[in-house]
C-alpha cells in the first residue's frame, strides 16, 4: 500500500524542531506513525557545537584575505591592480585583472559542478576544498612578484597566476558555502554559519 505523507517540520526557538504529520485521513496516520519516527530518529539535524561555528568561520579566511587584496573581487582601486601599476610597473595590469575575473566566472558553476557530481573517502566537499588552498596558497605569492621578462613575458606571466588563483578560489569558495545546508537544517543555524563566515 502506497503512502503519501506530508510532513512539516516546525523550527522551535531553541533550534529543535517539531515534527507535524498532516496527512488525510487519520487512519494513515496512526498505522505510519513508527515509520515516520523511525525515518526521523535516523535523521541528523544538527550537531554543531560553539567550536564547529567558529570553525567554519575561520576556514574561509584565506580565501576573504585574498579578496580584500582585490583578486577576486571587481574594485577600481584595489591592492593588486596598485601594485601591478606603481610597484611593478607593468603593462598587463589590466589584463591580469580580466583574465582572473573570466577564469572565476567559468571555474565558479565548473566547481560546484565538481563537488554534487563526485565523491572520495574524504567526503563530497573536503577533496576540492583542500585542492583549492592548494592552488590559492601556491599562486598567491607569484601574483605580487615583480619581474622583469619584457612586455610578452609579463603578459603571460602575470594572467597566468591570476587565472590560477581564481581557480583555486572559486573551488575553495563554493565548497566552502555549500557546506552550510549539508552542517545543518535548521535556519537559525545556517544564518548563524554564513554570519561567521562574513566576519
Amino acid at each position: 500500500e502506497s503512502y503519501i505523507a506530508s510532513i512539516i517540520m516546525l523550527e522551535q526557538p531553541e533550534g529543535s524542531f517539531k515534527i507535524e504529520d498532516r496527512t488525510q485521513p487519520q487512519e494513515y496516520k496512526t498505522a505510519n506513525k513508527s515509520k515516520i519516527e523511525e525515518l526521523f530518529k535516523t535523521y541528523k539535524f544538527d550537531d554543531l557545537d560553539s567550536w564547529a561555528i567558529y570553525g567554519y568561520g575561520l576556514g574561509h579566511f584565506l580565501n576573504d584575505l585574498a579578496a580584500y587584496f582585490g583578486l577576486s573581487s571587481i574594485a577600481i582601486f584595489s591592492f593588486s591592480l596598485f601594485f601591478l601599476v606603481t610597484v611593478a610597473k607593468t603593462e598587463a595590469a589590466a589584463i591580469t585583472f580580466l583574465v582572473g575575473q573570466i577564469v572565476d566566472s567559468l571555474c565558479t558553476p565548473l566547481a560546484g559542478f565538481l563537488s554534487d557530481k563526485f565523491s572520495s573517502r574524504l567526503g563530497q566537499r573536503t577533496p576540492w576544498y583542500i585542492l583549492g588552498y592548494i592552488i590559492v596558497i601556491s599562486t598567491f605569492p607569484f601574483i605580487f612578484r615583480v619581474v622583469h621578462y619584457g612586455r610578452v613575458g609579463e603578459l603571460i606571466y602575470y594572467p597566468t597566476f591570476a587565472g590560477l588563483f581564481n581557480v583555486g578560489w572559486a573551488f575553495v569558495q563554493i565548497n566552502h558555502m555549500s557546506l552550510v545546508p549539508s552542517v545543518s537544517c535548521s535556519k537559525s543555524r545556517r544564518v548563524l554559519l554564513c554570519l561567521f563566515r562574513l566576519f
